[in-house]
């Protein structure tokens, strides 16, 4: 009786040890994930967006710790890629259900001058009550572009409007930790594949990938 015992346990331990090396070799087998998004390598702290939200207060990053945030610069005069972007991101937000909570959408103004804080918070929480609107001086919003590599100009459009503002269209990623991870192409016309790529790289970073 013992001997069987011994036999069986014996046996067990053999099954385990093949099923671990199964599963480590599994392991070892992943190839690592490839993101949708263009990578900034290695990543590095994402410079701070040092303005102020539609409601008169100081804003900055370090308040996000444990988020993903998504930052996109635009205006609320842009006839297309700024409302298509917005869009967008909440079809993004919808389809990230509950991790949606942990993701922050920020809309920064490259058109000071006529995006007074009243108009921006109109327009973004038109789209989105969860989205903030980020605004200062030209000369803030001048740095703060500039930190992330985004270019705009006025241009002359000759009519009673005014002018419209030629921008990058990125929405650039920052991951829990603080770092700038991503840059997204534009949302302009971004179909359902393009959706699902976005939500599986943010559902990645919200996992500390």
């Amino acid at each position: 009786m013992r001997s069987r015992i011994f036999v069986l346990v014996g046996t067990a331990i053999v099954v385990l040890g093949a099923i671990g090396t199964a599963l480590a070799l599994q392991v070892r087998a992943s190839p690592p994930y490839t993101f949708y998004g263009a990578t900034f390598t290695p990543p590095h702290l994402a410079p701070d967006l040092a303005l102020t939200d539609t409601e008169g207060n100081p804003f900055h990053l370090a308040n996000f710790r444990n988020k993903v945030v998504l930052v996109f610069f635009g205006y609320t005069h842009c006839p297309d890629v700024c409302p298509a972007t917005l869009v967008a991101v909440r079809q993004v937000l919808e389809r990230l259900g509950g991790d949606a909570q942990r993701v922050q959408f920020v809309f920064v103004s490259v058109d000071p001058e006529r995006d007074t804080p009243e108009r921006l918070r109109t327009y973004v929480k038109g789209f989105d009550p969860r989205y903030i609107g980020l605004t200062g001086t030209p000369e803030q919003v001048a740095l703060v572009a500039n930190a992330y590599g985004v270019r705009y100009y006025k241009e002359d459009i000759g009519s009673a409007g005014g002018y419209t503002v030629a921008h990058t269209a990125f929405v650039f990623v920052i991951d829990p930790a603080g770092r700038l991870r991503l840059a997204f192409p534009p949302f302009f016309g971004m179909q359902g594949d393009e959706i699902r790529y976005v939500v599986q790289d943010i559902r990645h970073l919200l996992k500390g990938g």
